[in-house]
Parts: C-alpha cells; structure tokens; sequence
C-alpha cells in the first residue's frame, strides 16, 4: 500500500489529491479548500484522519485469500493437482520366413503417449464430498471416423479427453465405510490395478482389462462401494459402451454390475479374493432396435420382400470372473484368473411372412485363464505374464457354442460345411515379459515385449500367404492351387505377432 501526495496550484487554488492503492481497489479522496480561508492545521488534520480510515478498511477491503502455505501442501486444502506422463516407443519385429510385416496405422508402433493424464481432485471432508475430473491424451480417431487412421483425409493428432468426472459421497453406516459415485468412473475389473496387484498399470495394461471384461476401463455410472475390514463390496450400474462413447451407440440398455473382493494381511504379505459379475443390457432395452434395418443387432438382407425382427434376448450377455492375488511389496506380486462370457442369441422371424418358419440361433460362450509373477530386488523387477482364451489378438470373444454335432450331420447330412457342424475353435496364446527399473518412487522405466499366437475357427494355427511378387494372398486362394490344379505360386507361413516396447512412467 502506497499514499501519493500531490500539491499543485491551479487558478490560484490549492488542490491535494490523496490517493491509497489497496491490492484489489482503488480509493481516491480529493480535497478542495481556499488558502485564504483554511490553515495549515486542517490539513494535518485531514492527514490524520485519512491514515486512521486506510488502518480501518485495509482487513476489511483487501485480506487476501488464503489458497496455500508455504509450510504446507496443496492438498491440505482438499484440492490435489497431478498427472501421469508415460512417453513411450513400440516395434512390430518382421516375420523372419516370408517377411511381412504389418504396417496398419496405430500407436502400437513408433513414438506415443499412452497413459498421459492430468488429475484434479477437490475434497471436502466436512461434508463428505469429493469431485474428481481426469483428462486424458487421446488420438483424434477415438471419437472420428474421418482420419487417417479410419481411412479418412484428415489428420490424427492427439488431443484431450475426459477419463474421470464424478462426484463422490463418503459416509458411514452400518459399520461400513460407504461411498456412492455418480459419473464418468472406473470400472470393478481394474479394482487390482488401484489396489497395488498389478503394481504396473502405466506399463502395460491389466489382464482383466486387456481381455476386454468391459468394452473399456472407466464408463458413465452410478456405483456404491462399501467396506469392512477386509471386505470390500461393490454395485452399480453403467451405459456399456465405455467412457469415449455415448449412450445408446451400441444398444439403449443399461449394464449392471458386481464385484465382491477379501483381502487378508498376515504380516507383510497380502492375499486377495476378487468375484467380478457384469449383466449386459440389464435394463433400459427399446423394443424396436432389433428391427431390420433399425440397428446392427438385425442385419439388413437386402430383400425388400421381408422385414425381420430379431427377439431383443439376443442384446444380452453375461461375463463372470474370479481372481486370486498374493503381495509382498518388496519382492513379489502374484496373481491368477478365469473368465467365463455368454452372449445370448434369440430367433429370427419375418413380420411380414407370418407363416415362414422361426430361425432358432444358439447362445455362444467364451472363457479365457490369464496369469502373471513379478518379483524384484530392490529397484530392479521383473514381471512374466501369459493369457489364453476364445477370440483374436489377446481380446476375448464369445465365439463358440454348444452344437450338437451328430444330430445336426444326421438331419442335414449334405450339408459338409464345418462352420456349420462344428463350433468355432477361435483362440489366442499371448506371452508377455516386462524387465522394470524404478529409478524413484515416482519415476519408472521398463522393457518389454510380448508375443501373440492366433487359432482360426478351424483350430489351425493362422497362417499367412504371399504369392510369388510378395502380396498377401487369401487362404481359399492358396487352397485352390490343390483342388484345381493351378500352381498360382502363393506360399503358406506360420504367423505370430512379436512386439517391443520401451516406456517410462512419471507420476506427479
């Protein structure tokens, strides 16, 4: 605060203008009097009592709002800023016999930033309240079909995303510890991500999460979680399509789920029960969205002579999994699982044949088992990891069902088509390997690598073909060199997809 004090004549009167800058305002006092008529003493005494009037309003015009301390950190006031930075380099090796290599446009490969985020959490812890709003460095063709990447002609850069918004409501009743969260949230499969498991989150991702046990990681919801000693509850319900999609894109119902986790210490070591159950389509389905023509749950036959309806049954599906983990932080983490998918199917009818006959389809299934050790010495930890189950790529897939093999060869015993007799034997191997360094408690840098083995629906290994100027060719087309007797040249290879990767992982 600072006081000028100017004197200046000006048609033979004295003018003084007095004016005291406060750190949000200004106060100008402007004072007129004749020399003639007014002595020396007014003014001392005007001077008073300008000092007195700025002593008495500077706490009450200008105290300064108060968001940190020195001695203290930002979250002593509920408000906690963060982020993670995960740069980070891949590479697909190139198959050594036929040397193709796939060189489709993707992260996978070349320079990235997966894993980046910016947090911002505010708690009130009077109240119980906390609001949580993550964002997240994502790719343009997360949310556009006109990239690059999709085949379209615009660019893909990065660009931010929202990974969590909610508001939290902490209580207690009952003897548990409650919460109940509404909004953008993380979804029960990562529960051993959080809980320090699978302690290499920002290196790769979780097997639970990998395997796609929820279209995505973190959806649009209403969940409680509730916890006592060393049980830990959770329900809720959720859109389905996954936190970068909006409702109704894949179906109008709404997915609920389960999840029940014990977690026992004895000493320094801890062990961990995990039940995770997810309903697809719980509630909320339309009943005109599998209408031909309506939505990709009926596919459109291009007959203008038909209108079919599928039973809307065929929108549901159920995914179960357990998981047991053992933990010692300084030496080892340990855990192992099961997953069990059933999509529902439901008949086809035409609405407008009434008399044409009901198409029956059957559920179809899927599983998968999944493991991983890392142990460490110090700083320095090694982590090994395998996953098998139904689909492609390491991603699980209802893909098969129980088909009743001799009585369907019985009734149709010209039909010699193996998709229809047999069920689809559609599966992957994957082995992965992550060598870490923790150079400080915030701050990692690993390698890894990870190796993927297809089945096709017959249960071959999948196989590649190049033909003699070395394009990939069809596997009917190799095939055909044999029923007709036609050397086209095309050459069969065994094929797996082999990756590196190099990351670091910063957490602030």
């Amino acid at each position: 605060m600072r006081n000028v004090i100017k004197l200046s004549r000006l048609h033979g009167k004295k003018i003084f203008a007095i004016r005291d800058i406060f750190s949000i305002n200004q106060i100008l006092l402007l004072v007129k009097f004749n020399s003639n008529t007014k002595s020396r003493s007014i003014l001392v005494y005007l001077q008073t009592l300008i000092l007195i009037s700025i002593f008495i309003s500077s706490p009450i015009f200008s105290e300064r709002i108060v968001t940190q301390k020195d001695e203290e950190p930002d979250d002593y006031y509920g408000l906690k800023i963060g982020g993670v930075i995960t740069p980070s380099f891949g590479y697909r090796t190139r198959d050594a016999s036929s040397g193709y290599s796939d060189t489709s446009p993707n992260d996978q490969t070349g320079f990235s930033l997966p894993w980046t985020l910016l947090t911002i959490n505010k708690e009130w812890e009077e109240l119980g309240l906390e609001a949580e709003l993550w964002t997240e460095v994502i790719r343009s063709s997360s949310f556009s079909n006109d990239t690059v990447t999709n085949q379209g002609n615009k660019a893909d850069p990065y660009t931010l995303g929202i990974r969590r918004g909610n508001i939290k409501k902490k209580y207690n009743a009952f003897g548990f510890n409650q919460k109940i969260i509404f909004g953008i949230q993380e979804m029960p499969s990562t529960f051993t991500q959080w809980n320090g498991s699978w302690d290499w989150r920002y290196m790769d991702r979780s097997p639970t999460e990998s395997l796609g046990f929820f279209n995505a990681p973190a959806d649009l919801g209403l969940s409680w979680i509730g916890e006592i000693s060393i049980l830990n509850l959770q329900l809720g319900l959720a859109n389905g399509e996954g936190y970068r999609s909006v409702q109704n894109v894949e179906s109008s119902g709404v997915d609920g789920y389960a999840r029940i986790s014990v977690s026992p210490t004895i000493e320094d070591w801890k062990f961990g029960l995990h039940a995770i159950a997810r309903s697809k389509n719980l509630v909320g389905l339309a009943g005109n969205e599998c209408l031909e023509r309506r939505s990709n749950c009926m596919v459109d036959d291009n007959n203008p002579n038909t209108f079919l309806e599928k039973d809307l049954r065929s929108r549901k599906g159920e995914t179960a999994g357990f998981e047991l983990t053992v933990d010692h932080n300084q030496y080892l983490h340990f855990g192992a699982g099961y997953i069990w998918r059933r999509d529902y199917e439901g008949s086809v009818r035409d609405r407008l044949n009434s008399t044409s006959p009901v198409i029956y389809n059957r559920d179809r299934f899927g599983h998968a088992i999944y493991s991983w050790l890392g142990f460490g010495f110090n700083d320095f930890w090694i982590v090994f990891r395998g996953e098998k189950g139904t689909g492609r790529n390491g991603i699980l897939n209802a893909n098969f069902s129980d088909k009743d093999e001799v009585s369907y060869r019985l009734n149709n015993p010209n039909d010699f088509n193996p998709e229809n007799i047999y069920s689809s034997k559609e599966e992957f191997i994957k082995r992965s390997i992550i060598v870490e360094y923790r150079i400080a408690e915030n701050f990692r840098f690993g390698l890894g690598g990870s190796i993927t083995t297809n089945f096709n629906p017959r249960g071959e290994r999948e196989r590649i073909y190049i033909d003699p100027i070395g394009e990939t060719r069809s596997q009917n087309e190799y095939e055909s060199q044999f029923t007709r007797n036609t050397n086209l040249g095309i050459v069969s290879y065994s094929k797996r997809e082999e990756r590196l990767f190099i990351r670091a992982s910063f957490i602030f």
